[in-house]
């Protein structure tokens, strides 16, 4: 589960330029931390898809309304209603982080999510047969707040311990939700 370098550089937004030996060892430290404090799990149920009247989609028991989702899942037939979390453990180590040292928090958040990232990419890569991408709550015209309903469909406090706050952002906050229609 080691992360990307590279995708956490692009996390810190350092662009094409090289961390010197002080961030690598910064890096690195932290990596460990948040490495130790991760505890990934994921789930992915397969349910039916249909499309009625544009731009709706019919994702198991979600009635959603996003023409850019619709064109996403043209051709599948089926779907997986997917989500990854980190764990609560992150979100404590990030709040300490936050109390301690603004950079290492930075470095922390850039880390945890190319590790949610990496974990979420690899947990869509062992289901069944060619997907489309993975479209998320809050994508293109598919608003946030389909992430109450996206929760409830898969009992996802009970099942992976993700909640909302009132502002529909989860917690623990590496966490991702995801529709992912499969084609064959």
């Amino acid at each position: 589960m080691k992360p990307d370098r590279a995708e956490i550089l692009r996390y810190l937004r350092m662009g094409n330029a090289a961390p010197d030996a002080a961030l690598v060892q910064r890096i690195d430290a932290v990596e460990k931390k948040v490495l130790a404090a991760a505890r990934p799990r994921h789930l992915a149920d397969l349910v039916a898809l249909e499309f009625p009247e544009s731009p709706e989609c019919l994702v198991g028991t979600l009635k959603l309304r996003s023409a850019a989702l619709r064109r996403t899942l043209a051709g599948a037939k089926r779907a997986y209603l997917f989500a990854a979390t980190l764990g609560h453990e992150v979100d404590l180590l990030l709040r300490r982080y936050a109390a301690t040292d603004s950079a290492d928090l930075l470095i922390a958040q850039a880390v945890a999510t190319a590790v949610l990232e990496g974990y979420a990419d690899e947990a869509c890569e062992a289901l069944e047969g060619p997907r489309t991408p993975r479209f998320s709550p809050g994508y293109g015209d598919l608003p946030l707040e389909t992430q109450r309903d996206f929760l409830a469909a898969i009992d996802g406090q009970r099942r992976l311990g993700i909640t909302l706050t009132d502002t529909c952002l989860m917690i623990p906050s590496k966490s991702v939700t995801a529709i992912i229609g499969i084609l064959s």
